[in-house]
């Protein structure tokens, strides 16, 4: 029984140690279990302070009192300290410069929301815009989520900042040009041809306000019959076949019809694919072309039927054009067969035309040069030549006085042979005195008429400088000697040869001073001059000195008028070039570093700069 017992005794004391044993080990295990979370706790911390630290950004955290707890390192580059001297620092003495907190800052909006918020600021003393974003680091009280800290981070976006400034002021000056301008624009949707916008002047045009503007499309401001011609010119501007479209007609409101030239190219406009098309208004130009071409044809038809030679050749004599009167006068029966021949081959005597030359070479100009021609049927003729040398082309008039040369003969005849007859037939004398008298009239109203002419010829020729003119206001007609259709870089005959085109060509600006200059002097026919500047055809402007002289008058007005030009573009660049100069010395002498003054003898300032003002503290 007792080993029974001690057995059992046995039994029972092995089984409460491995009991003891088996609790010990489940107590380790719970242990283990519980060390765990802290370890891992340490590592996401450590984990997170690295990604923290290794943030490109710049990264602090401050406590409930503004004060920064943590730094991360670019931070601390950034403000060229190191991080633990930024420790326990305030915020708002580190980044706003202040003694108390930022009336903005964004601490409350993240302690009240429990969530982040961002906030653009200026810092006016490194010129720079930072993004500032706040985090809330929350923490678990009695069941609350309060905010312990708050995690901040700062971004320069100054560079994205400008960008956007610059944009809105790109859209602010594009939107005032657009509006400011005088010709009309439109925006019109490619797809459904509707306008999408318009500026003032095409509401003015048009007679519709920006709103109905955006109601329309383009057929509803265009005559109907044209439409066909006004869709094919806008598909073409699509396609990019084309930039302008040329008198293209306009309807307006009250249903006026007017012609423009459509200037259009491709936009994107609102996320749609656009033409924005300018209206540039030529009522006025159409009008004045019609002008201009019935100017021409009177031109032409005052050339054709002149009783006056008119040519131009060159210095070789190779014909440049004449007008029916020449060809008359040397018998020509058309203008082909005149243009092959050299006009040299006229000259009766070649020596004639060597001294015309030579006096042309020395003195640019000839008048009253008599030389007799020989036409192309081979008879001869006593012609008067006025030409003047423009470059190497030779430009004038010839007047035919065959018939008062014979006259001047035949009379010379008669008088011999009264002087001879005197003595013996009294009777014959006054019967022949009776008709010498009548041939003297005739011959002296032929010699009237030459001297007008002539006068005029010396009077345009005496103001000849680089171009001369003639013109009368009465039928619009203004006749150039010399190139100029050369000298604007006009083919030759190109120039408009009228007033009303002469004045089309002048600078906008400058037209009322040359219009001014000319009206002073319409009742006394004073002389005038005026500075303007004329237009070539390359669209580029020279600067003209221009002279005129009343030479006829009717009902006490000045009519017919006679004057000279001289190019002086060369002067006003001079000018030009002067001011530059000058305004260059003028901020050279403002914007230097140091102080600069011109004084007089007596030691009085004339002039000083900025920078010597602001060292003396004078504004």
């Amino acid at each position: 029984m007792k080993t029974i017992r001690k057995k059992n005794g046995d039994k029972r004391g092995g089984g409460k140690v491995a009991l003891d044993r088996k609790s010990a080990r489940e107590e380790t295990k719970r242990a283990a279990q519980r060390k765990r979370p802290c370890r891992d706790s340490k590592k996401e911390t450590l984990d997170w302070k690295q990604i923290f630290d290794c943030r490109t950004d710049s990264a602090f955290v401050t406590d409930k009192d503004y004060s920064i707890v943590m730094v991360n390192q670019s931070l601390a580059r950034h403000l060229g300290v190191s991080k633990r001297s930024l420790l326990g620092k305030k915020c708002y003495k580190i980044f706003h410069g202040m003694n108390s907190p930022y009336p903005h800052c964004i601490k409350s909006s993240c302690t009240q929301h429990h969530g982040p918020k961002s906030l653009d600021i200026y810092d006016p003393c490194h010129d720079k815009y930072f993004e500032f974003a706040g985090y809330p680091l929350l923490k678990n009280k009695k069941k609350k989520r309060e905010v312990e800290c708050l995690l901040h981070t700062i971004k320069d976006i100054t560079e994205r900042k400008k960008t956007e400034n610059a944009l809105t002021e790109s859209e602010r000056k594009l939107r005032v040009i657009f509006d400011s301008t005088s010709d009309g624009m439109l925006v019109a949707d490619i797809e459904s041809m509707k306008f999408l916008a318009g500026n003032r002047a095409i509401c003015t045009m048009l007679g519709y306000t920006e709103n109905e503007i955006k109601k329309l499309d383009i057929m509803d401001i265009h005559p109907t019959e044209s439409l066909p011609y006004v869709l094919s010119q806008f598909k073409m501007q699509v396609k990019g076949e084309k930039s302008i479209a040329l008198n293209i007609p306009v309807i307006t409101k009250k249903g006026d019809v007017f012609y423009v030239d459509i200037n259009a190219g491709k936009i994107d406009f609102e996320g749609k694919s656009c033409l924005i098309e300018t209206f540039r208004d030529k009522t006025e130009r159409k009008i004045a072309e019609e002008l201009l071409k019935e100017s021409r044809k009177e031109y032409k038809n005052i050339v054709d039927n002149s009783l006056v030679g008119i040519f131009k050749t060159t210095l070789q004599g190779k014909v440049i054009f004449a007008n029916q009167a020449m060809m008359d006068i040397l018998e020509y029966d058309s203008s082909e067969e005149f243009n092959k021949r050299n006009i040299a081959a006229h000259y009766r005597d070649p020596n004639d035309r060597e001294a015309m030359l030579d006096i042309l070479r020395n003195e640019g100009k000839v008048i009253n040069y008599e030389v007799d021609a020989i036409t192309c049927k081979g008879n001869e003729k006593t012609v008067i030549l006025n030409s003047f040398l423009e470059g190497d082309v030779i430009s004038g008039l010839v007047l035919d006085i065959t018939e008062r040369k014979i006259a001047e003969n035949k009379l010379k005849e008669i008088t011999d042979e009264l002087e001879m007859r005197v003595k013996e037939r009294t009777a014959e004398i006054v019967k022949a005195n009776k008709q010498l008298l009548v041939e003297i009239y005739e011959r002296k109203k032929i010699e009237e008429e030459l001297r007008e002419s002539e006068k005029r010829f010396r009077e345009v020729a005496a103001s000849t400088t680089d171009l001369i003119w003639e013109g009368d206001v009465r039928c619009n007609v203004l006749n150039w000697f010399g190139d100029i259709d050369g000298k604007l870089g006009y083919a030759p005959g190109e120039f408009p040869r009228t007033i009303s085109g002469h004045m089309e060509a002048v600078h906008p600006d400058d037209r009322d001073i040359l219009m001014k200059s000319i009206e002073k002097v319409l009742d006394t026919g004073d002389n005038f001059f005026a500075e303007y500047r004329i237009r070539c055809k390359d669209g580029t402007y020279r600067y003209w000195d221009e002279r005129g002289k009343a030479t006829g008058f009717e009902d006490g007005k000045a009519v017919k008028w006679a004057g000279s030009v001289t190019d002086i573009t060369g002067k006003k660049e001079t000018e030009e070039e002067l001011l530059k100069s000058e305004e260059r010395y003028r901020t050279i002498f403002n914007e230097a570093g140091f102080g600069i003054a011109n004084v007089s003898s007596k030691g009085k300032f004339l002039t000083v700069n900025k920078k010597l003002c602001e060292m003396f503290g004078y504004d």
